[in-house]
């Protein structure tokens, strides 16, 4: 009993930690339905000028 509810633990940690420092949203997909992505980084926008 105690190594199945410290696996649960774990792995309740695991999934939530990956949820905020992924790219991904795993826990965000299973509670809402809508899977969106994350972007790290800012991508500079180009103008009609800049081409």
């Amino acid at each position: 009993m105690w190594a199945i509810l410290l696996f649960v633990i774990v792995h309740v940690y695991a999934a939530v930690r990956e949820d905020i420092m992924s790219r991904q949203s795993i826990i965000s997909t299973m509670i809402s339905g809508v899977r969106t992505f994350k972007d790290t980084e800012a991508r500079p926008t180009r103008s009609m000028s800049d081409r």
